[in-house]
């Protein structure tokens, strides 16, 4: 009949083409978790951009962003289409389950010391204020591009986006913060 709707034989609701519930608990869980993690490194991104563009310049800064924004996009797609070329579907379930498994564990056993006090709770205002120091210590701004700026906001937008965890974060932040003071004093030398 025209304009009915969807029924199971059994009477339940309408499926998809692959016989699943198109209302189904567990896409919309998926869908409000993912959406609540991106959100939450968003915010984390965003309090670098804005410490970089509130103490150096705000075009190098959001040139900086752009421009991870476009290397996520283009790691993004690359990353996609090879699993789903290389990668039988089962394969590719079991890889992405797995991958999910760990992330979640990781980010349990992260809230259960949170709750507990054994590891202290993400402070965005400690972060901005360690942004803020780190970009007032590598000099004054100048004409021009500011490398330092469009530096650490493209890592700061590039790597929350990847979703590393907070201890790869700090190593790569350290250890390419120590070489661009170095350079920046080299360029004023």
């Amino acid at each position: 009949m025209a304009g009915a709707s969807k029924v199971r034989s059994n009477g339940g609701p309408a499926s998809d083409q692959n016989g699943g519930d198109m209302n189904n608990a567990a896409l919309w869980g998926l869908v409000i978790a993912v959406f609540v993690a991106c959100f939450v490194e968003m915010v984390e991104a965003t309090t670098i951009v804005m410490a970089m563009g509130f103490t150096r310049d705000w075009r190098s800064t959001i040139l900086g962003a752009i421009a991870a924004l476009g290397a996520l996009a283009v790691f993004t797609v690359a990353a996609g289409y090879a699993l789903a070329t290389w990668l039988e579907p089962a394969v590719l379930k079991l890889v992405i389950g797995t991958l999910l498994l760990i992330f979640g564990l990781q980010w349990l056993r992260k809230a259960i010391y949170r709750s507990s006090g054994r590891k202290a709770v993400h402070d965005e205002d400690r972060i901005y204020r360690d942004e803020v120091e780190a970009a007032m210590a590598s000099g004054k701004v100048r004409p021009g591009l500011d490398m330092f700026a469009f530096t650490v906001s493209f890592k700061g937008v590039f790597l929350e986006g990847l979703g590393l965890s907070d201890a790869d974060k700090e190593k790569i932040y350290r250890g390419n913060a120590e070489k661009l003071l170095k350079i920046e004093s080299n360029v004023t030398a």
